[in-house]
C-alpha cells in the first residue's frame, strides 16, 4: 500500500498538482524551520499506515523523516531520502542538522553523480547513491524516423530542435526557458 504525506500544501486539484488518484494522502502542516511536532506527526502517520518505508524528497523532507525515524517506538520503518536538487538551506547549521538527521535515513540517493558527490563532500550526508532521473533514450526512442518528427515541427534541414518536458508550474522555470529561447533565437538563427 502507498500513501502520501504532503507538508507544504495539500492537494489542490489535478489542475495545479499531480493527481494522486486512488493513493491515500494527507496534509501534515509543517511550521517553518525545524518543526519537531511535524517529525512526531510524521512518525504517527507512518504508524497509522503501517509503513515499512518512508521515502522523503529533498533536504527538508529528509531532515524531518530522519528525525521521525530516530524517535523510539515499537514500530520501526526505514527512511529513503532522495535529493533532486541542492539543499535549500545553505548554512553550516543546516548542513550539520541534515547530516545528524540522516543518521535515521537507511539510504540517501541523488539524481546525478555530481549531486551525490557534492552532498557528501559538503557534509550534508555521509553517503549517497545515484538513481538517475531520466529516460533511457535508446529503450524509449520513437519508432518513426527522425525526419517525420522534424516535418511535424516544421524543422527541416539542419536546424537544431530544443524540447522541454516538465510540469506547467512556476517552480519549473518556464519563464526563464522562454527568456533564454528569445536570446538564442536572435543569436542562433538556425535554432527552433
Amino acid at each position: 500500500m502507498h500513501a502520501l504525506a504532503l507538508f507544504d500544501t495539500g492537494f489542490e486539484g489535478p489542475e495545479s498538482d499531480l493527481d494522486p488518484g486512488e493513493v491515500p494522502w494527507t496534509h501534515l502542516p509543517r511550521r517553518p524551520g525545524v518543526d519537531l511536532r511535524y517529525a512526531l506527526a510524521l512518525r504517527r502517520h507512518a504508524k497509522v499506515f503501517r509503513a515499512d518505508i518512508l521515502h522523503a524528497h529533498n533536504d527538508t523532507a529528509v531532515f524531518h523523516a530522519g528525525l521521525a525515524a530516530l524517535v523510539p517506538g515499537p514500530r520501526r520503518f526505514r527512511v529513503i531520502g532522495t535529493f533532486h536538487t541542492w539543499p535549500a538551506a545553505p548554512t553550516g547549521w543546516g548542513r550539520r542538522a541534515t547530516r545528524a538527521a540522516s543518521l535515521g535515513v537507511a539510504r540517501c540517493t541523488a539524481v546525478s553523480a555530481e549531486l551525490a558527490r557534492s552532498l557528501v563532500a559538503e557534509g550534508w550526508v555521509s553517503r549517497c547513491e545515484v538513481i538517475r532521473n531520466g529516460v533511457n533514450l535508446t529503450a524509449f526512442a520513437p519508432r518513426s524516423p527522425d525526419a517525420r518528427w522534424r516535418a511535424l515541427l516544421e524543422a527541416r534541414g539542419h536546424r537544431s530542435v530544443v524540447g522541454c518536458i516538465a510540469r506547467l508550474t512556476p517552480v519549473k522555470g518556464h519563464a526563464h526557458l522562454l527568456a533564454a529561447a528569445e536570446i538564442l533565437r536572435t543569436t542562433c538563427p538556425g535554432l527552433l
